[in-house]
């Protein structure tokens, strides 16, 4: 492992941990601005390839971080903390919000909510089932 891939793995561990810190104790509108600007996407221009190298090794480290971690790593902190490695490297993203009702008419209806992350077209976090989410937010 490369001294580039350690780097990459404290700063995910401690963004994460951060991150989660701010879901449990500080209101939402206060740590907002840290999501990027909202309601504008990063231009839509596909990863140029030596940005492809940088997302695959920050999408893995991202996700194998947050198994280990001995709080709850879900999709938003998963998508923000690798928001900040990208911005890190001077790669544009966009942090998607979105909700879907629960369909079951047994029980009291509630929201389920989801976030992910994309560079042009490519995935970086939250790819799997985001289409049931309908976007209610985005942050560049």
């Amino acid at each position: 492992m490369k001294l580039y891939d350690f780097k990459l793995i404290f700063l995910a561990f401690t963004y994460s941990a951060f991150i989660r810190f701010l879901m449990c104790f500080v209101k939402f509108n206060r740590y907002e601005k840290l999501l990027g600007t909202r309601n504008h996407k990063s231009p839509i221009v596909q990863p140029r390839p030596d940005e492809l190298v940088h997302i695959d090794r920050i999408q893995k480290i991202i996700y194998s971080v947050n198994k280990y971690t001995p709080w709850e790593g879900k999709c938003m902190v998963k998508a923000l903390s690798a928001k900040w490695l990208l911005a890190s490297k001077g790669i544009k993203s966009t942090l998607y919000f979105g909700i879907s009702p629960d369909r079951n008419p047994n029980k009291p209806p509630k929201l389920f909510a989801h976030a992910w992350l994309k560079v042009g077209d490519e995935f970086v976090s939250g790819r799997k089932g985001h289409r049931r989410y309908k976007v209610v937010n985005f942050y560049s």
